[in-house]
């Protein structure tokens, strides 16, 4: 057999064990993020695409997995996605008028510019939620953890936040002139141009 041949045959075996060895650790690394992630209870995708699929063909989806999903501008009226986990989910201009939220997870979502009248998101959790420009109309937020949420211009008039937590939420701007505030939390709240019930709040604006 010519030397070069030889040769030839020893780099294609190098290279076949080289790349078996890559296999096998990925493998390895597969194994070991399903353990992790099964003893500590994450979702190794984000969100489960079943239920993100159930919510977009059936607008049903109660006690869903959709974490870190993407429903920018989806038209979700009328929804239900009682207890469910939006977590960090994008939902910037998304349609969810008289939907039903009730303790659902939204921690941290993005759901600027949404519009979310009349939607039900008492007990819901919306901490550090990104709620600027948001139209929540007579949106139900009774009993909502919305701690340091942005509604930088929202819309709430009529909205019910009796016992809401508003804690260090960003309150410039919204509109707030006919909202139900009986026993809410607003202790570190920034108001500047914020329409309360008492009139226009300037208490934070730079001078």
């Amino acid at each position: 057999v010519p030397r070069y041949e030889v040769l030839k045959q020893s780099g294609v075996d190098r290279y076949e064990r080289l790349v078996n060895k890559m296999k096998n650790m990925n493998r390895l690394l597969v194994a070991i993020v399903l353990i992790v992630s099964a003893v500590k209870g994450i979702p190794v995708s984000g969100f489960d695409e079943i239920d993100l699929r159930q919510l977009q063909i059936t607008k049903v989806c109660e006690g869903c997995n959709l974490t870190e999903s993407n429903l920018s501008e989806a038209r979700l009226s009328g929804a239900t996605l009682i207890g469910s986990n939006l977590s960090l989910a994008k939902l910037t201009q998304v349609d969810l008028r008289h939907a039903d939220l009730w303790g659902a997870n939204l921690m941290k979502a993005d759901l600027r510019g949404s519009n979310l009248s009349n939607a039900n998101f008492s007990f819901s959790s919306l901490r550090e939620c990104d709620l600027a420009f948001a139209n929540m109309f007579e949106t139900d937020l009774g009993v909502a953890n919305l701690r340091g949420a942005n509604l930088y211009f929202a819309e709430l008039e009529g909205a019910n936040l009796h016992k809401a937590n508003l804690r260090d939420a960003n309150l410039h701007g919204a509109d707030l002139s006919s909202a139900n505030l009986k026993d809410a939390i607003l202790e570190g709240a920034f108001f500047c141009q914020t329409k309360m019930p008492w009139g226009e709040d300037n208490s934070d604006c730079a001078e």
